[in-house]
Protein backbone atom coordinates (compact mmCIF):
# COMPACT_ATOMS: atom_id res chain seq x y z
CA UNK A 1 0.00 0.00 0.00
CA UNK A 2 2.76 2.58 0.98
CA UNK A 3 4.67 1.85 -2.47
CA UNK A 4 1.31 2.09 -4.30
CA UNK A 5 0.59 5.25 -2.41
CA UNK A 6 3.61 7.36 -3.10
CA UNK A 7 3.26 6.15 -7.06
CA UNK A 8 -0.04 8.24 -6.76
CA UNK A 9 1.29 11.21 -4.14
CA UNK A 10 3.94 11.54 -7.14
CA UNK A 11 1.86 11.00 -10.38
CA UNK A 12 -0.87 13.76 -8.71
CA UNK A 13 2.22 16.35 -7.78
CA UNK A 14 3.56 15.89 -11.26
CA UNK A 15 0.09 16.32 -13.04
CA UNK A 16 -1.07 19.14 -10.70
CA UNK A 17 2.61 21.27 -11.01
CA UNK A 18 2.73 21.00 -15.11
CA UNK A 19 -0.54 21.91 -15.60
CA UNK A 20 0.55 25.44 -13.94
CA UNK A 21 1.55 27.36 -16.66
CA UNK A 22 4.15 29.99 -17.04
CA UNK A 23 1.74 32.13 -18.73
CA UNK A 24 1.37 35.60 -17.15
CA UNK A 25 -2.37 35.93 -18.75
CA UNK A 26 -4.48 33.29 -16.43
CA UNK A 27 -7.28 33.89 -18.50
CA UNK A 28 -6.33 31.63 -21.80
CA UNK A 29 -7.73 28.49 -23.03
CA UNK A 30 -6.19 25.35 -20.79
CA UNK A 31 -4.84 28.04 -18.01
CA UNK A 32 -5.38 27.79 -14.52
CA UNK A 33 -7.30 30.28 -12.51
CA UNK A 34 -6.02 30.41 -8.97
CA UNK A 35 -9.59 29.90 -6.91
CA UNK A 36 -8.25 27.16 -5.06
CA UNK A 37 -7.09 28.61 -2.02
CA UNK A 38 -3.71 30.17 -1.11
CA UNK A 39 0.12 28.54 -0.50
CA UNK A 40 3.18 30.52 0.47
CA UNK A 41 6.53 30.34 1.99
CA UNK A 42 9.78 30.45 2.13
CA UNK A 43 12.67 28.69 -0.24
CA UNK A 44 16.36 29.05 0.29
CA UNK A 45 15.67 32.51 2.22
CA UNK A 46 13.82 33.90 0.23
CA UNK A 47 9.76 34.27 0.08
CA UNK A 48 7.18 32.41 -2.20
CA UNK A 49 3.88 33.02 -3.48
CA UNK A 50 1.99 30.87 -5.17
CA UNK A 51 -0.10 32.30 -7.93
CA UNK A 52 -2.18 28.98 -8.90
CA UNK A 53 -3.09 26.02 -6.29
CA UNK A 54 -4.43 22.67 -6.91
CA UNK A 55 -5.27 19.95 -4.35
CA UNK A 56 -6.65 16.21 -4.26
CA UNK A 57 -8.67 14.36 -1.34
CA UNK A 58 -8.79 11.03 -3.18
CA UNK A 59 -9.68 8.56 -0.11
CA UNK A 60 -7.39 10.67 2.21
CA UNK A 61 -4.64 10.58 -0.52
CA UNK A 62 -3.40 13.90 -0.68
CA UNK A 63 -1.72 15.87 -2.89
CA UNK A 64 -1.57 19.89 -3.05
CA UNK A 65 0.94 21.86 -5.08
CA UNK A 66 1.32 25.14 -6.14
CA UNK A 67 2.99 27.37 -8.76
CA UNK A 68 4.25 30.70 -8.91
CA UNK A 69 5.13 32.41 -12.79
CA UNK A 70 8.71 31.60 -12.53
CA UNK A 71 7.19 28.64 -12.87
CA UNK A 72 8.50 27.88 -9.79
CA UNK A 73 6.42 24.88 -8.17
CA UNK A 74 5.87 23.14 -4.48
CA UNK A 75 3.84 20.48 -3.84
CA UNK A 76 3.66 17.76 -1.54
CA UNK A 77 1.15 14.80 -0.41
CA UNK A 78 0.58 12.81 2.57
CA UNK A 79 -1.94 9.86 3.51
CA UNK A 80 -4.32 11.10 5.97
CA UNK A 81 -7.99 11.14 6.92
CA UNK A 82 -7.73 13.64 9.73
CA UNK A 83 -5.52 17.04 10.98
CA UNK A 84 -2.42 15.98 12.48
CA UNK A 85 1.60 16.01 11.66
CA UNK A 86 2.59 13.83 8.68
CA UNK A 87 6.55 13.18 8.43
CA UNK A 88 8.71 12.95 5.74
CA UNK A 89 11.31 10.54 6.20
CA UNK A 90 12.30 6.67 6.57
CA UNK A 91 9.01 4.70 6.20
CA UNK A 92 6.60 7.66 5.49
CA UNK A 93 4.51 8.10 2.58
CA UNK A 94 4.73 11.37 2.67
CA UNK A 95 6.26 13.42 0.27
CA UNK A 96 7.43 17.01 -1.25
CA UNK A 97 8.72 18.59 -4.02
CA UNK A 98 10.46 21.62 -5.41
CA UNK A 99 10.41 22.06 -9.58
CA UNK A 100 12.14 25.10 -10.95
CA UNK A 101 10.96 26.18 -14.78
CA UNK A 102 9.93 22.24 -15.16
CA UNK A 103 12.85 21.15 -15.79
CA UNK A 104 14.90 20.69 -11.91
CA UNK A 105 13.40 18.20 -9.51
CA UNK A 106 14.16 18.56 -5.65
CA UNK A 107 12.80 15.80 -3.91
CA UNK A 108 11.79 14.92 -0.01
CA UNK A 109 11.05 11.22 0.48
CA UNK A 110 11.20 7.95 2.02
CA UNK A 111 14.49 7.56 0.53
CA UNK A 112 15.90 10.75 0.95
CA UNK A 113 15.50 14.30 2.64
CA UNK A 114 13.07 15.38 5.42
CA UNK A 115 10.23 17.19 6.85
CA UNK A 116 6.76 17.14 8.17
CA UNK A 117 3.39 18.53 6.90
CA UNK A 118 1.14 19.52 9.77
CA UNK A 119 -2.46 19.69 9.10
CA UNK A 120 -4.91 22.04 10.95
CA UNK A 121 -7.92 21.00 8.93
CA UNK A 122 -8.48 18.33 6.44
CA UNK A 123 -12.15 17.70 5.01
CA UNK A 124 -13.62 15.93 1.78
CA UNK A 125 -13.81 19.47 0.38
CA UNK A 126 -10.20 21.55 1.89
CA UNK A 127 -7.06 21.24 3.72
CA UNK A 128 -4.86 23.94 5.54
CA UNK A 129 -2.26 23.54 7.56
CA UNK A 130 2.25 24.27 7.69
CA UNK A 131 4.84 22.46 6.09
CA UNK A 132 8.64 22.58 5.63
CA UNK A 133 11.00 20.55 4.08
CA UNK A 134 14.44 20.07 2.83
CA UNK A 135 14.74 18.01 -0.64
CA UNK A 136 17.95 17.00 -1.73
CA UNK A 137 18.82 17.60 -5.87
CA UNK A 138 17.04 14.45 -7.65
CA UNK A 139 17.26 15.57 -11.30
CA UNK A 140 20.59 14.91 -13.11
CA UNK A 141 21.83 18.60 -13.63
CA UNK A 142 20.87 21.75 -11.36
CA UNK A 143 21.95 23.84 -8.48
CA UNK A 144 21.91 23.47 -5.92
CA UNK A 145 22.27 20.25 -4.09
CA UNK A 146 19.49 21.30 -1.90
CA UNK A 147 16.72 23.37 -1.56
CA UNK A 148 15.07 24.29 2.06
CA UNK A 149 11.08 25.07 2.21
CA UNK A 150 10.41 26.52 5.41
CA UNK A 151 7.72 29.08 6.76
CA UNK A 152 5.31 27.01 4.42
CA UNK A 153 1.40 27.77 4.54
CA UNK A 154 -1.45 26.71 2.62
CA UNK A 155 -5.29 26.84 2.14
CA UNK A 156 -6.67 24.78 -0.47
CA UNK A 157 -10.22 23.67 -1.56
CA UNK A 158 -10.47 20.55 -3.69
Amino acid sequence: MRRSSQRFLTAVLVIGLTACGDDDDPTGPGDIIPTNGTMSATIDGNAWTAIQIAGVNNGGVVAISGSDAAPLAVGFGFVGQAPGTYTIGPTSAANASVIDNLTTTWTANSFQGSGTITVSALTATGASGTFSYTAPLTSTTGTPATRVVTNGTFNVTF
